[in-house]
């Protein structure tokens, strides 16, 4: 009876564990091969990042979010955003350019759209969306030949100045 007992403490104690690996906000212990054990109701896959020239031409769907908490780990750029809705799904895109502004370090203008398909609803919704760097990371090793540090400037939908500060993406 007490190794039964044992054996289901240390399940409990386990799941206790698991469970609590990503309820932090600051996602630190996601990497590598934990990314795949993320259950799709904590986070949301986006998508990789769109590259594209004359990003200020681009006419993408600016719709409201409150509040943003982006974060970067190895080549996953991670948002925490909270946005009125809960009627309709949400769509997220992130858009970056192909090329980088000279800088020490470099630079990147970051754009996040979003798409709330007209949800009239005012709940407070939060998502985590993670989207990957890899296709920026591949287009700074095309352009400079070697890993370096590329300062990331986010731009929230609709926004003017960047959210502040710079994200710093290590390309390794």
């Amino acid at each position: 009876m007490k190794i039964k007992g044992l054996i289901l403490g240390y399940a409990i104690l386990s799941c206790m564990m698991v469970s609590c690996k990503f309820q932090n906000d600051s996602v630190t212990a996601l990497s590598g091969s934990d990314f795949h054990d993320i259950q799709a109701s904590q986070f949301t896959l986006a998508d990789s990042i769109i590259l594209m020239e004359n990003l200020h031409e681009l006419n993408y769907p600016k719709d409201q979010i409150i509040k943003m908490e982006p974060v970067i780990r190895k080549d996953w750029l991670m948002i925490l955003v909270r946005y009125p809705g809960g009627c309709a799904d949400h769509h997220f895109k992130l858009y970056g350019s192909p090329s980088f502004m000279e800088s020490y370090p470099v630079q990147n203008n970051l754009f996040l759209a979003h798409d709330n398909n007209d949800d009239a609803c005012s709940a407070i919704v939060s998502d985590t969306l993670i989207f990957n760097l890899y296709p920026l990371k591949q287009a700074y090793i095309d352009g400079y030949g070697s890993p370096g540090m590329v300062h990331l400037n986010l731009y929230a939908p609709g926004a003017d100045e960047p959210f502040a500060p710079y994200l710093k993406y290590k390309i390794e």
